[in-house]
């Protein structure tokens, strides 16, 4: 008997249905049959890029014997009811093999397989499928992983320090989950796990939509976060099996705990467009060839309860971003007997500073923070796919956000690192508002109006390209 397991990444019916070939599994020559491998096959498409299962590095395989009911026999084939077994690559071919043979029992005509990985972006960590401090369990026939953590950006900085971008998503990876049911007579050499995408991914955008000719407002942004997002979570796999059609399903659902912001922080400036969005996530662009850079968040999928304008900063979610807006005007000075102590001249323009407010002086290093409540649902339909969040900042009939909650100190300190700068001056953080604004109120005429657009990450336009970090 030989068995093989095939693994798709992607859209796993499209690429089988591509495929040109099959890679040959040697057979093992031990009178029990053949040891288990893992292959891998990839199609070729017709699309510019071709997928490619290099990204997937190693992963963790469980398997376990099925009675004809449904139910799963206590005794595991591979792996325990704390961890897999990981499945490594053989060089460079498209077979993955654990370290020590595994031949299919002849006692059992069903096995349940579930496998999973942190994907490492072509740079597996060769035994640790799992961030450190998430496990692997099982509860009943359900599998889980608790404790999976998305990374934050290390904000320690030294004055020798040239990093310009600190950005979570950077260091994030994708968690990769499979379930499949194999019965041994109805194909013993060839079975199929197709990986799902466990997390979220979200991305932010942000343009001053149609903003009219005579509107001279500019819009600088130096961060942008997701506010009170799951800091950890817990997944679980929900198994269902009908012992009557023989037809098995599976589900994942997240519980999150506690409460964190995720996002990026940058050193230089990114000046908001009129027809153009800017990643806000993605900051420095695309690489050299052509790609983009990772920025794009990967987050517990949760469903989340936007915030209530309120002074607690726990009081549900939002986008939150450290930005200034300034008003440009042409000439050196306006006419008349105006006070022009709070501006900044350039060339033949003058330009006032609107936000953060200073009534005395232009002060080029300030920032404030401005926020835009955020509801989801991740968790309830979100798993797996992508969110990008379309902010309309300064546009036409949009405004520049809402005055936050009240932050601690400690709060701002997990957001931007020390040391940082804008340009040559030291950057300034304002947090206070005027006396005839409150917590929740317009920082200029107008809030932030946002679309929302989602897409699966098996959709061509975001298939996986090697290097790029997202699907």
């Amino acid at each position: 008997m030989k068995l093989r397991l095939m693994l798709f990444a992607g859209a796993a019916a499209m690429m089988a249905a591509a495929c040109s070939n099959e890679d040959e599994v040697a057979v093992n020559p031990d009178p029990r049959g053949d040891a288990l491998t893992f292959s891998t096959s990839v199609g070729h498409s017709t699309r510019a890029t071709e997928t490619t299962i290099d990204n997937l590095g190693n992963f963790a395989v469980v398997a376990r014997g099925m009675h004809p009911d449904g139910v799963l026999y206590d005794n595991y084939l591979i792996g325990s009811g704390t961890a897999g077994e990981v499945a490594k690559r053989e060089g460079t071919s498209s077979t993955w093999k654990l370290d020590r043979n595994v031949y299919w029992p002849s006692t059992f005509e069903q096995v349940m397989f579930f496998a999973y990985t942190t994907l490492k972006d072509g740079n597996p960590d060769t035994d640790t499928p799992l961030y450190s401090g998430s496990s692997f369990g099982f509860e009943n026939k359900n599998p889980f992983i608790e404790g999976y953590e998305p990374k934050k950006a290390d904000l320690k900085v030294t004055s020798n320090d040239n990093a310009t971008v600190w950005a979570d998503g950077k260091v994030q990876k994708d968690l990769l989950v499979a379930y499949t049911k194999q019965s041994r007579s109805t194909n013993a050499t060839t079975v199929n796990l197709i990986f799902k995408h466990a997390l979220t991914q979200i991305s932010i955008t942000a343009k001053q939509k149609d903003k009219t000719d005579n509107d001279h407002r500019i819009v600088k942004i130096k961060g942008a976060w997701v506010v009170n997002a799951a800091k950890s979570g817990k997944l679980l796999g929900d198994l269902k099996y009908n012992s009557t059609t023989k037809e098995s399903s599976d589900s994942l659902s997240w519980t999150g705990t506690a409460k964190t912001a995720y996002g990026s922080f940058y050193n230089h400036i990114l000046t908001l467009e009129k027809t153009n969005s800017t990643d806000l996530l993605r900051p420095e662009g695309t690489k050299d060839d052509g790609s983009p850079i990772l920025g794009s968040l990967m987050l517990v999928p949760e469903d989340l309860t936007a915030w209530d304008k309120s002074k607690d900063d726990n009081k549900g979610a939002y986008i939150l971003l450290l930005c200034r807006v300034e008003l440009k005007h042409t000439g050196a000075t306006h006419e008349g007997d105006a006070d022009m102590s709070d501006i900044y001249t350039e060339g033949s323009n003058h330009y006032h500073q609107l936000f953060p407010v200073n009534e005395s002086t232009y002060n080029a290093a300030e920032y404030g923070f401005v926020c835009v409540p955020l509801s989801s649902e991740w968790n309830s339909k979100g798993i797996g796919r992508h969110y990008t969040y379309n902010l309309d900042i300064c546009g036409e009939t949009t405004g520049a956000g809402l005055y936050p909650p009240e932050f601690k100190e400690e709060f701002i300190n997990g957001l931007i690192p020390s040391g940082s700068k804008v340009g040559s001056a030291n950057l300034s953080v304002v947090t206070t508002r005027p006396d005839t604004k409150n917590v929740g109120d317009p920082v200029l005429d107008e809030p932030i109006k946002f679309s929302v657009d989602v897409k699966s990450w098996d959709a061509p336009e975001n298939e996986w390209k090697p290097g790029n970090g997202k699907f």
